[in-house]
């Protein structure tokens, strides 16, 4: 039952996506979902952008290993994003009426600087993207019962078909189904172990920093702790895929109110599986064993609830992944297409445009799969993806937004800089966060730029 479930669950969705490409008639339509969506759609496709394999495999893994602590990253740090992005980002970037944001660094700075950015922002995704689809690799084989790299292909396959037909107009259709399928589902688990897990008993045995918020008073804890809050709460607030949803709502009202509803929506479905991991903690703690924790929620499900119950949750978990991959396949696409493209072949015509965005999400998704093959670890991908872009790009966002004294040599600098230290300490060893130290180098990159070039020149 629940194989063929799936099974009609998936053609259901290429159904709903194919149908939602009848919308894309230019370039507009497939990358921006031609600036046409509500308050409904707007906020769904908001909360899809991170909920998909972190939250609910690796999160919920974290939470039950580490506590409070352990889900700074997300979906704590995702929901800070939401909430800044509404309050500080939303409304000026809507304004700026922009495709990418690779033309966000044109417009602020200068064609090298947009070069620069683009290729920063490309490679960010490539972590992401390769998390979600070797989500999808882990889930067709526990439910399918096929070999984990005949999964990963599936899933692959399935996103890459409707996002390449549907464009942004797919991606936002499919997710306001989607995001319906994983409240239903996880919701259904909370109430079946509600009884046990409202019990003293639960509270009784949890250790006692479980519920610890802020870290030890030490500098190194302190900064470790900033660092997590900072990968997707900052790092992902100059990603071409949260700029997407953006600016495909309808004004700039829609794009500030639905990134603030998003960001409560994300805090209220993402406690379901931290709650659901909490239950599995004290009362199934022998999913915890081993070395694959990662699997923890979906061999619980699977041994310890009705057939009808593991149908809806491997839709909710399915639905999830595949609506995060498919924005996020989107979001270079766009970048390649919109800003890498044109240097080196020239600006194309608008339906032109709309064929190499199409052949983009074709390469983006392949690369994306050949990097699951040297790293399937979920929570790690999706990391490494988040602080690419925060330690190289943020800063040069919000002086380019804020501060009458940004330059073309202080955005270049930060870049360089903050990638420079955020690489020597992910791939050194070091015990120093990588984030944090990436992200206060990229902001003195800034600063002695500024200093460097005191004026402004847009044609450096």
């Amino acid at each position: 039952m629940v194989i063929a479930g799936i099974i009609i669950y998936l053609l259901v969705t290429i159904g709903v996506g194919l149908q939602a490409s009848r919308k894309v008639h230019n370039s507009t339509d497939f990358l921006l979902a031609g600036k046409h969506l509500g308050m409904g759609l707007s906020t769904a496709t908001l909360f899809a952008t991170w909920f998909g394999a972190e939250t609910i495999i690796g999160a919920s893994a974290e939470m039950a290993e580490k506590g409070i602590l352990g889900i700074i990253e997300d979906p704590l740090g995702a929901a800070l994003c939401l909430f800044l992005l509404g309050t500080f980002f939303a409304k000026p970037l809507y304004r700026l009426n922009l495709t990418t944001f690779g033309d966000f660094y044109a417009q602020k700075y200068n064609r090298t600087t947009e070069l620069i950015a683009s290729i920063a922002l490309t490679i960010s995704y490539f972590g992401w993207i390769a998390g979600q689809i070797a989500a999808l690799g882990v889930i067709f084989h526990e439910i399918l019962f096929i070999p984990q790299i005949y999964g990963t292909l599936l899933g692959t396959s399935i996103v890459l078909l409707y996002t390449y037909y549907g464009g942004m107009w797919s991606v936002a259709t499919l997710d306001a189904l989607q995001n319906s399928v994983i409240v239903l589902g996880l919701s259904v688990i909370l109430i079946f172990i509600l009884p046990e897990l409202l019990q003293t008993k639960t509270i009784d045995n949890l250790p006692n920093n479980y519920f610890q918020f802020f870290p030890d008073s030490d500098f190194l804890s302190w900064t470790n702790w900033l660092s997590s809050w900072f990968i997707v709460g900052l790092g992902s607030l100059p990603g071409q895929d949260i700029f997407q949803r953006v600016m495909s709502s309808k004004n700039e009202q829609t794009a500030q109110r639905s990134a603030w509803l998003s960001c409560l929506i994300y805090l209220l479905v993402g406690a379901l599986p931290l709650m659901i991991a909490t239950y599995i903690k004290i009362y199934q703690p022998h999913f915890l064993r081993g070395e694959d924790t990662q699997n923890m929620l979906i061999k619980f499900v699977n041994t310890h609830m009705p057939t009808w119950v593991q149908l809806i949750f491997m839709g909710a978990l399915v639905s999830a992944i595949m609506s995060s991959a498919s924005g996020a396949i989107m979001a270079p696409s766009a970048v390649i297409a919109e800003n890498l493209y044109p240097v080196f072949f020239g600006k194309p015509n608008d339906q032109q445009l709309l064929k190499i965005s199409r052949l983009s999400v074709l390469c983006v998704g392949i690369i994306s799969l050949l990097m699951t093959f040297l790293n399937d670890k979920v929570f790690e991908l999706v990391g490494i993806s988040a602080s690419i872009s925060g330690v190289s790009l943020f800063i040069p966002l919000l002086y380019g937004l804020y501060f009458k004294n940004h330059s073309v040599t202080g955005a270049i600098l930060s870049i360089i800089m903050g990638l420079i230290v955020y690489f020597y300490l992910k791939f050194s060893g070091s015990i120093y966060p990588d984030m944090f130290w990436g992200l206060v180098a990229s902001w003195i990159g800034m600063v002695i730029g500024n200093w460097l070039e005191p004026h402004f020149h847009k044609n450096f």
